[in-house]
């Protein structure tokens, strides 16, 4: 909805003597009125202070506060015949009973947009203010607001070139871009999801506080006489039931590890490039021990009882609720309870678990650790235009290795994806993300193609109770923005980049490296923020021992070595085989499940031994080079016959049929 007051010089007297008139009578005259216009939006809106903007849509009136709707319409309206002043106050209350779509308040227009200083409220949990001067908009830094379900009071202070925004009274952020301009107009437009609106006020630079009227005297009643009551009878006594005791619950013993996307691993379903009827269990992915076996073994050492959760990371989150739920049931008695702590993706699924049990769940306490609440960029080139990018080795190689055994059936990688990692399109960002590459204009994100699916759906759930924290990381170059241009006919063909080719990366050091600090936190919880890495907040002692901390276990000495991201692998897989390699210097490394990874490999000669276990059994070694090349090449055996060979790995001349 979009409400602006616009300048009409012809009725300017009129109105003038009409609002002297106005506020002379329902005000002191001794107290002048801050208050220049006021719209509870109880009856709809008032069409004599607002007219429709164009091409936007009347608001419609709710049943029981002010004015929303349910769809994605977008409403608008222009305060009309009313010239704001220089310097200015907007108040409004929202009411988000489910889902904030976005809305824009503005403090001061003119020309029909041309200038403006507004704030815009977006579905993600962000707000920033927009300045636009002549048609060219500036954005300030996005800064998080309650966007939980319930009445939230919003004002924009206007002051000169300065906007300060506050929620509930407390101040969210303030900008000065030094752009002013003396405004004509004045906006207010939405697309609502189960919000309403109600209790517009512009006001002037004092405020919008009206003054206390004075009290008429209230006449002294006569007292009435008091009759002598007639004495009622004791009753006699009706003995109180014990009550029967409630059960203490016994203390939290039990942590739910759920690792992140791509860390599990079962050798059917990924190397046979099965969604469904694949045989054997999911664990812990060999890349992914390293990342992960350290906190394992210091709950451990802590005397906590681990329940590891592994799962197939290619299916949507929503997906794991149930198997997740009877995981922890299983493992719980009627009274007891767990903690969860959840790496990445895993911290998701902590959440949609929250979500989908209610009253009904057993967390004690939930740790997101690194966790994208609103999505991280890296989805966006996978999932529209099947592009694997390098900023995280790990997510790398699990997307690699799956999407090299599912391609040979669709050739398009973006296809392949969609269809293979349907869970990728629950990881896009709920921000606005894409700048355009000739005008930089930024785009929306509620206008793209490229929709998250799930955290489109559902905000945060209620706590139940539930002790949640969130553990960040910070000070490593993290994507932010994307700017993108338009596809080329190559990629119009085969439906890639419909919201735009990426041609460059702008970051922030407020990230971990993969997740943007912004997406990884929750209003109202626990944050706890570490320079580390998005791997390094599980594998570093300091991860480990803030995991520790919120869980109430004392910090211990760790004894474990500094955690280095590393930059390159050599990935040997087998199926259906044994495999065993020795590096250059004579250390045997034997496969798990079919699956081998030796990061930062040095450059030498490998001696490999494969045993096949069936006829038709496959050998694959994968280089994933420091520069982010991939050579991947496939050797298939027709013969269950032991063969030993040796072949030499050299990274600066790298040879992708490293076997010849």
């Amino acid at each position: 909805m979009y409400f602006t007051i616009k300048n009409t010089k012809k009725y300017l007297p009129v109105l003038f003597i009409g609002f002297s008139l106005l506020f002379s009578l329902s005000r002191p005259s001794s107290v002048e009125a801050a208050v220049i216009v006021a719209d509870s939006f109880s009856v709809g809106y008032n069409p004599s202070v607002w007219s429709i903007i164009e091409n936007m849509s009347p608001p419609v009136q709710t049943s029981n506060f002010g004015i929303g709707d349910t769809n994605s319409m977008t409403y608008g309206l222009l305060l009309n015949t009313i010239i704001p002043p220089v310097d200015s106050i907007v108040k409004i209350d929202i009411k988000i009973n489910n889902i904030l779509s976005y809305f824009w308040l503005s403090c001061k227009d003119s020309g029909a947009g041309i200038n403006s200083k507004r704030v815009s409220f977006r579905i993600n949990g962000t707000v920033w203010f927009e300045s636009i001067n002549n048609g060219v908009t500036t954005l300030s830094t996005a800064v998080n607001y309650d966007s939980s379900p319930g009445i939230h009071s919003i004002e924009l202070d206007c002051m000169g070139s300065n906007m300060v925004i506050k929620e509930d009274n407390q101040t969210l952020n303030s900008w000065d871009n030094g752009f002013n301009f003396i405004p004509s107009d004045e906006t207010f437009f939405y697309q609502s999801g189960n919000t309403e609106f109600a209790n517009y006020q512009l006001c002037d630079a004092d405020g919008c506080d009206a003054p206390t009227p004075t009290p008429t005297a209230t006449p002294t009643p006569t007292p009435t006489p008091t009759s002598t009551p007639t004495p009622t009878p004791t009753p006699t006594p009706t003995p109180t039931p014990t009550p029967t005791p409630i059960p203490t619950p016994p203390p939290t013993t039990k942590v739910v590890v759920v690792p992140g996307f791509g860390m599990s691993w079962n050798a059917d379903a990924i190397l046979n490039c099965k969604t469904e009827e694949y045989s054997g269990d999911w664990s812990l992915a060999s890349y992914a021990e390293n990342i992960y076996n350290p906190l394992l073994t210091e709950l451990t050492n802590a005397r906590w009882t681990t329940i590891p959760y592994y799962y197939d990371w290619r299916k949507q989150v929503p997906t794991h609720a149930t198997s997740l739920a009877n995981i922890i049931n299983g493992n719980v008695a009627d009274l007891e309870r767990v903690h969860l702590v959840g790496h990445s993706m895993g911290g998701l699924l902590g959440r949609v678990y929250l979500e989908t049990q209610a009253q009904l769940n057993k967390l004690d306490k939930l740790l997101t650790v690194g966790s994208p609440h609103k999505g991280a960029l890296l989805a966006y080139p996978a999932w529209s235009g099947g592009d694997i990018w390098e900023n995280n080795l790990l997510y790398k190689i699990a997307m690699t290795i799956a999407l090299r055994r599912c391609d040979t059936i669709r050739p398009n990688n973006r296809e392949t994806i969609r269809r293979i990692f349907p869970s990728v399109q629950n990881l896009l960002p709920l921000f606005d993300y894409l700048k355009d590459f000739k005008t930089g204009t930024i785009k929306w994100v509620d206008d793209m193609d490229a929709q998250n699916n799930w955290f489109a759906m559902t905000g945060f759930p209620p706590f139940y109770s539930v002790t949640i924290g969130t553990l960040s990381g910070i000070g490593f170059e993290t994507l932010q923005f994307l700017t993108v241009k338009p596809p080329n006919q190559h990629d119009l063909r085969l439906g890639n980049w419909t919201d735009g080719k990426p041609v460059k990366k702008l970051t922030t050091t407020a990230g971990d490296g993969t997740v943007l600090l912004y997406s990884s936190e929750v209003q109202h919880t626990q944050h706890i923020r570490i320079p580390q890495s998005h791997t390094g907040l599980v594998a570093s002692s300091q991860g480990i021992n803030e995991i520790l901390n919120f869980l109430g276990t004392r910090s211990l000495s760790l004894q474990i070595s500094s955690y280095v991201e590393p930059t390159s692998a050599l990935v040997v897989i087998g199926y259906p085989a044994d495999v065993w390699l020795t590096n250059p210097i004579g250390n045997m490394q034997k496969d798990k499940d079919g699956l081998m990874t030796i990061f930062n490999p040095k450059a030498g000669s490998y001696k490999l031994r494969f045993t096949p276990k069936e006829k038709n059994a496959t050998l694959i070694i994968a280089q994933f080079l420091e520069n982010g090349k991939v050579l991947w090449k496939e050797y298939p055996r027709g013969s269950k016959l032991p063969q030993t060979s040796t072949f030499r790995f050299d990274p600066m001349n790298p040879l992708e049929d490293i076997l010849q």
